[in-house]
């Protein structure tokens, strides 16, 4: 009887091992990507515009709705929460908005910039005669 209990566990055990995946061990580059991913995120904070580049290539963009150890939420313009996990995403930024509007913002600040030389200007050309000393 003790025979065939041993044999028994004997053969569950080679089934399992010859059976079991093993899962892959993350190299360095990817543990370097996943704590910098991870540090970006924490770094923006919650509720900030983000835009996400994944591993696949597309792009995610929307609001900062959840931070956790293993993944983070975000949170589109339709209301779709999206979860993602560190190691799903290649890059987070912060967004900044449209180009259309840093365009906007960067020829509004040129032209304070060409405002205010040229009040410079026109207030140094201004004629100063010194008096005549005796």
């Amino acid at each position: 009887m003790t025979t065939k209990i041993l044999i028994l566990i004997l053969a569950a055990a080679t089934i399992n091992i010859a059976c079991a995946t093993s899962a892959f061990a993350q190299t360095e580059k990817d543990q370097q990507r996943f704590s910098q991913v991870k540090h970006e995120v924490e770094k923006l904070g919650f509720d900030e515009q983000v835009e996400v580049r994944l591993q696949n290539g597309s792009t995610l963009k929307g609001r900062m709705s959840g931070i956790a150890d293993d993944q983070f939420m975000i949170t589109d313009k339709q209301g779709t929460a999206t979860k993602i996990p560190y190691t799903g995403a290649r890059r987070v930024v912060k967004n900044f908005g449209s180009t259309r509007s840093q365009l906007g913002l960067l020829a509004l600040g040129v032209g304070a910039l060409a405002g205010m030389i040229a009040l410079i200007v026109t207030v140094g050309k201004k004629d100063y005669v010194a008096p005549i000393q005796k």
